[in-house]
């Protein structure tokens, strides 16, 4: 009996205090991952919790006793999923958030009086030593709250939940609503939804894991907290980086292509006889300055060709 009272507590913990001093996990923060976690998920750990906890609350009663200690058939529990994240490219680069689900879990443990037979004979037991010697247990005796830390590994709790392109990923970490390169097709006062260019399908972003992301402001927090390990911060970034540098490239470049076609419009213009003042040249909306520059390159462009 010692054994298993040992272990029990008379007065209850506070979860997050409780898993906090017993997994000293990085990951853990105190941010609430509960909305991961679909109704289906916590339906198919609760039976899983259920099991573990009493197998191991069984092996913590004496042999003589377990048939008069009443197994819980249902657990106070509170899950707490951590981040995980991994590097993925398909249509872009992206890092995939999965999470690893632990669980605290607790009952209340209780004594009851049993009749057993023996030889014929009915016996009301069991005998309890306490400062009275060894009264009879006429009615059930509360011994303490049952307290059980499960790990991923215990309760098969490995969750998937979803990509997010690097793009997106670092809007959110630097607290930007929309960032450049992501447009919001729809936001309620839970999360939104994003659309990302090059990304097929939408992002769902809840709001919770948003204000999560801006507390952690980067990749290398991420990576100091265990979210993701170094190999995979490190490929992430350099990713990130080439996106930025082709970010910069293309509007520079497509800018420069849509001079040139303005360019050859004005020159078409001016091949069937227009000025730089008619208003077929004034409508493709070039600034004068430049109007009359491309109306003196395109006079030297032809008495060359005239020569």
């Amino acid at each position: 009996m010692a054994k298993l009272t040992a272990r029990l507590d008379h007065k209850q913990k506070n979860l997050g205090s409780y898993f906090q001093s017993k997994i000293q996990d990085r990951r853990y923060t105190s941010h609430n991952f509960d909305y991961v976690l679909s109704k289906k998920d916590q339906i198919n750990f609760d039976g899983t919790l259920v099991s573990m906890a009493n197998k191991r609350l069984e092996q913590l009663c004496p042999e003589d006793l377990r048939q008069f200690i009443v197994l819980p058939s249902q657990y106070y529990r509170r899950y707490y999923p951590l981040p995980s994240a991994s590097y993925s490219f398909e249509e872009v680069p992206s890092l995939d958030f999965s999470f690893d689900v632990f669980a605290v879990a607790y009952a209340e443990v209780w004594l009851r009086p049993a009749n057993i037979s023996l030889d014929g004979y009915r016996f009301l037991l069991p005998w309890i030593k306490d400062e009275n010697g060894l009264p009879l247990l006429k009615q059930p005796k509360f011994l303490g709250y049952y307290y059980s830390i499960l790990r991923p590994e215990d309760l098969g709790g490995y969750v998937f939940w979803e990509s997010i392109p690097l793009v997106l990923l670092k809007g959110l970490l630097n607290g930007e609503a929309r960032p450049d390169g992501c447009a919001i097709l729809a936001a309620s006062d839970g999360d939104t939804t994003y659309r990302v260019q090059g990304f097929e399908g939408e992002v769902d972003v809840p709001d919770k894991f948003a204000e999560y992301l801006k507390s952690i402001g980067s990749m290398d927090k991420m990576i100091e907290m265990g979210v993701m390990t170094q190999k995979v911060g490190d490929i992430a970034k350099a990713a990130l980086g080439e996106l930025e540098v082709k970010h910069k490239i293309l509007p520079a470049r497509e800018k420069a292509v849509r001079r040139d076609s303005m360019k050859e419009r004005a020159f078409r213009l001016f091949d069937e006889g227009k000025r730089p003042g008619d208003p077929e040249v004034k409508a493709l909306g070039i600034k004068p300055n430049s109007a009359y520059r491309y109306y003196q390159e395109w006079k030297k462009a032809s008495d060359r060709s005239q020569s």
